[in-house]
């Protein structure tokens, strides 16, 4: 008699793969970052360089609606990959007017060590599983692709919930959503595998700061309102 099949939790599933999917990221990028002796490369860069590795010379415009990024949040990071000599910008072939953004050789150097240290750590960590373990690891690799295009795929509005808006702008509060990106791109910021596991440290610190700071003490708003 065969035995019924049980359904997987779907919502524990997606909660306990969300909940590894960071910490296994930052873990690799640490470990074989330390293994190829290369530099910190904050997380949306390396983003950026995956796709231009991928797409080839790409305008800002392209690499935003590749990556979902603004234009804004693209450029600063370009600007911070062409100083350190990652990227190279051109004129557009056929235009003259717009620009392209292409990988450079120190670039392509350092994605080639990252790859082949990336792949020497996890080799060594799935040869210290069991048999079976490595065959349920490589068995799953297809639907973890299925499951990144999914996610593609899908709209802001694809699972039922609303999409939060900004509310109205208030004295000395944040009024402009900020992509990580764009925090990440800035020489402020430690890149994602920051000992305290949070992509940027103390930022919500330094914004809240910088709001109580900006705002207008309660007498001194009350008499702009009224005139007094």
């Amino acid at each position: 008699m065969d035995t019924p099949r049980t359904e997987p939790d779907l919502a524990s599933v997606a909660r306990q793969l969300s909940a590894e999917i960071g910490p296994f990221r930052r873990a690799l990028l640490t470990t074989a970052r330390r293994t190829g002796a290369l530099p910190e490369i904050p997380d949306a860069q390396i983003e950026v360089l995956r796709r231009l590795d991928e797409d080839g010379w790409s305008s800002p415009t392209q690499l935003g609606r590749a990556l979902g990024l603004a234009r804004s949040t693209v450029s600063n990071l370009v600007a911070a990959m062409q100083r350190d000599g990652l990227v190279d910008r051109r004129l557009a072939t056929g235009d003259g007017r717009s620009t392209e953004v292409g990988l450079t050789e120190l670039a392509r150097e350092r994605l080639s060590v990252y790859d082949a240290a990336a792949e020497r750590v996890l080799v060594a960590a799935m040869g210290a599983m069991s048999t079976d373990a490595q065959a349920a690891l490589a068995a799953a690799l297809p639907r973890f692709a299925e499951l990144r295009r999914a996610l593609e795929s899908r709209g802001p509005m694809d699972d039922g919930a609303p999409v939060l808006r900004p509310g109205p702008a208030r004295p000395g509060r944040l009024t402009r959503p900020t992509d990580a990106a764009e925090l990440a791109a800035g020489p402020r910021f430690r890149s994602a595998d920051d000992e305290s596991g949070s992509r940027f440290p103390g930022i919500g610190n330094q914004i809240r700061h910088r709001g109580d700071r900006d705002a207008s003490p309660p007498d001194v708003a009350e008499r702009r309102v009224t005139g007094g």
